[in-house]
């Protein structure tokens, strides 16, 4: 697009032709086009001539230096985030007698006296991933005398006493979510501290761009860089209690805590000489970043711990700026005119966040927060950030306001509304669980006594049966004998002359004696294969009751 502007115009011979330069509107703005490929190309446009215009006025400026020679004026110090920081003055001397004597009668007094040995033990949180424990796997490479050891769905509070019992000094608990680390609990063994860290940027050792081989056993180099306020020394000692304090460089292995502006970043690497007089190093891994949230004293308690450092959010006042006193072409407002602004409310923020608003970019913290944001585990020239604008700036017509405040009144109070009924289903919900598991107990103490009864009659039946069985069965066997002392005496009244008589009365009577004989077997096999068929049904039956009251108990514990 091109506005109006004032010169020669081409082809009117008042002179050359001037070059075609982009010219916008005073109020244009580049995200007011809806063709995609449009706005795109002009906002190219747009940020070539800016470019020209950046490197005219440069040229300019140093024509100028160059004309007034020695009385030109000094240059102007580029304005950075380093230079525009404020001192930090939290940070711990190093000659301080009062924190050399806290740190000889602290919880890492014995690690750095040598009378205590690491032992570190590596767990995950409920039912990790395979990324997880690869993770876990491979830190343990790293820090030496670690053992992994997968949760299997134990709470923190019942793995602490078995750790302390088991003589371990350290406990990290790797959390994840949506597969991925982002999170790890370090708690010193037995008296604490317990610190809490927000992880990012996880790379495993086959996401790394390496060559070589894998990491030796030997004890590591430990390096902390930065940590030298009160609360970085605390953190850097935790971080130093994990590896042995004697390190073996025959392995030229180093692991590296460097701590920038509240991120701590954590590198393993190996030396590499390649010469008498060059040496490189070789990213082992892995490699992640650390960023406190907070510190505890004690063991790990989320109830009724006691916190010593706690990361905090800042509350921001959010402004609509009417579109009458925006100045489009400088992005900007004056400051008389702030009283014309309509609140939009509060909302909390983390420290360090900045949020996009349409074009611009707002800064998140207003000069309150700004005072009393610090770094607290910076080096000593690192600081805090100058103020910044005191609001977020969102232009609006003023016509709008009132129907905005009026649909704000309306969105409340039907905000308000959800919130009851929201209540009310709660309470119901409740109720409905509490009777629920009212008549689960119930039906599970009936179930019970029931079970109980039919045992204790099992039981006494058990104990008449085996007297019945001998009974029946000394019977049976003089069943056997008296039906075989019969056949005897029938077969000895034919005479050897006529024992081939298959026509004759004895016969018969011998053979009808036979069958009834394997009828009474047969009859009671039968009965006894019914009695055990009756048994089978009766206990599939018992085993499918069992199975839908443990379904029943598996989804009351769900809900």
């Amino acid at each position: 697009m091109a506005g109006e502007g004032t010169g020669p115009v081409p082809g009117d011979g008042s002179g050359p032709p001037a070059p075609e330069r982009v010219l916008f509107p005073p109020t244009f703005s580049v995200s007011e086009i809806k063709n995609k490929q449009r706005r795109h190309f002009m906002f190219l446009r747009w940020k070539q001539q800016q470019r020209k215009e950046k490197l005219a006025l440069k040229k300019k400026r140093r024509k100028e230096r160059e004309a007034l020679g020695d009385k030109a004026p000094p240059k102007a110090v580029p304005k950075t985030i380093e230079n525009q920081r404020v001192y930090d003055e939290t940070t711990v001397d190093p000659n301080d007698e009062e924190v050399a004597f806290d740190e000889a009668t602290d919880e890492f007094a014995p690690y750095f006296n040598r009378q205590t040995v690491p032992k570190i033990l590596i767990t995950t949180s409920d039912r990790p991933r395979g990324r997880t424990v690869r993770f876990c796997e491979q830190l343990a490479t790293v820090i030496p005398n670690s053992h992994v050891y997968y949760r299997r769905g134990l709470a923190l509070k019942r793995i602490i006493p078995q750790c302390i019992a088991r003589d371990f000094t350290d406990l990290i608990v790797i959390n994840e979510d949506r597969k991925i680390p982002n999170g790890l609990v370090l708690s010193h063994l037995p008296d604490g501290p317990t610190a809490h860290f927000r992880m990012s940027s996880v790379r495993l050792r086959k996401e790394i761009k390496r060559k070589g081989k894998e990491p030796t056993e030997h004890v590591p180099e430990v390096i902390l860089n930065n940590f030298t306020t009160r609360l970085g020394h605390s953190i850097g000692r935790m971080f130093a209690a994990l590896f042995p304090h004697d390190p073996q460089f025959i392995g030229r292995q180093v692991a590296t805590f460097h701590n920038q502006r509240d991120y701590i970043f954590f590198r393993f690497h190996r030396y590499i000489f390649k010469s008498e007089k060059k040496v490189g190093i070789q990213e082992l891994g892995p490699r992640f970043t650390l960023k406190l949230r907070s510190l505890q004293k004690g063991t790990f308690d989320s109830k009724f711990g006691e916190y010593e450092w706690i990361h905090k959010l800042v509350e921001l006042h959010v402004f609509y700026v009417p579109a009458e006193v925006w100045n489009f072409k400088l992005n900007t407002v004056p400051v008389a005119l702030t009283s014309k602004f309509v609140s939009a409310g509060f909302i909390s923020l983390q420290q360090n966040r900045t949020e996009k608003t349409r074009v611009g970019l707002g800064e998140k913290l207003d000069n309150q927060a700004d005072e009393n944001k610090q770094n607290n585990l910076t080096c000593p020239k690192e600081c805090i950030s100058p103020p910044s604008p005191p609001f977020l700036a969102l232009t609006v017509n003023p016509a709008q306001v009132p129907v905005i405040q009026a649909a704000k009144n309306k969105m409340v109070e039907q905000l308000q509304q959800m919130k009851k009924d929201r209540k009310h289903m709660e309470k119901a919900r409740e109720e409905l669980i509490k009777k629920a598991k009212g008549l689960l107990e119930q039906n599970k103490l009936r179930r019970y006594q029931v079970r109980e009864e039919w045992k204790k009659k099992y039981f006494e039946m058990k104990k008449a049966t085996v007297s019945l069985e001998d009974t029946s069965n000394k019977l049976r066997q003089g069943l056997e004998l008296y039906h075989q002392k019969l056949l005897l005496q029938l077969e000895a009244r034919d005479s050897q002359k006529r024992r081939n008589n298959t026509t004759s009365k004895n016969y018969t009577i011998i053979r009808i004696a036979t069958v009834q004989h394997e009828l009474d077997q047969l009859r009671r096999k039968l009965d006894d294969t019914k009695m055990r068929l009756l048994t089978e049904i009766k206990m599939r039956k018992q085993a499918a009751s069992d199975l839908r009251a443990l379904r029943a108990e598996l989804t009351q514990k769900k809900l």
